[in-house]
């Protein structure tokens, strides 16, 4: 269960835990050799609860899905600094071969929308055998999934302090860099510039689905 994955991967360092998902693993699950006690925590909410645990901003870790905080609207009237959108389809899967060698099986899964783009990144995986047919399906689909995470990124720079937090949505409405919908806000720098004050910077990421 995640719980014990906590009790013993954080716990033990004095990482308060101040939100745990009721998530229990499947089948037997092992944490690889040289992994972090962070990579630990993480892999297994991917894999079992199909989140990214985080940590508040009073330090404890949530372990439990990601709930949509407040939303900020921007707008073309609002005093935007600069905006940065950065697309990159380097690494993004093309497709996924997972093989289960003991059961001399293999499952394909393929990204069609990255094929019809034209690219072409394959990679193989070797799961440890009894593996389902489901579980080598979601393997494959996790993967490609997350490869394209960071393939789109908006970077926008508004004047102020604490305008929004990671988790936080905003709803975007810059026509003039066709830039329009609502994106979550997964990173929220906050500096202070001895020339524009105090500003901040939201990097934003689509809503997973």
């Amino acid at each position: 269960t995640l719980a014990e994955i906590l009790q013993n991967h954080a716990e033990p360092y004095g990482i308060t835990c101040g939100e745990i998902a009721e998530v229990r693993a499947a089948s037997a699950y092992t944490v690889a050799a040289g992994s972090s006690q962070w990579k630990a925590v993480e892999s297994f909410c991917r894999a079992c609860g199909g989140f990214v645990p985080r940590f508040s901003r009073e330090g404890e870790l949530l372990a439990s899905p990601e709930q949509a905080g407040r939303t900020l609207s921007i707008g073309e009237g609002d005093p935007v600094l600069s905006c940065t959108l950065r697309e990159d389809h380097y690494g993004v899967l093309t497709e996924a071969l997972v093989i289960d060698k003991t059961q001399n099986q293999e499952f394909s899964v393929k990204n069609q929308e990255m094929i019809d783009k034209g690219g072409q990144c394959r990679r193989v995986l070797y799961t440890p055998g009894q593996s389902t047919w489901a579980a080598m399906r979601y393997t494959g689909e996790y993967q490609i999934q997350r490869s394209g995470e960071d393939a789109w990124t908006a970077e926008v720079t508004l004047p102020g302090s604490f305008l929004a937090f990671p988790g936080d949505r905003v709803s975007l409405s810059l026509e003039r860099m066709g830039l329009s919908g609502t994106f979550r806000v997964a990173e929220a720098e906050n500096r202070f510039d001895g020339g524009n004050g105090a500003l901040v910077t939201l990097t934003l990421k689509p809503l997973k689905t």
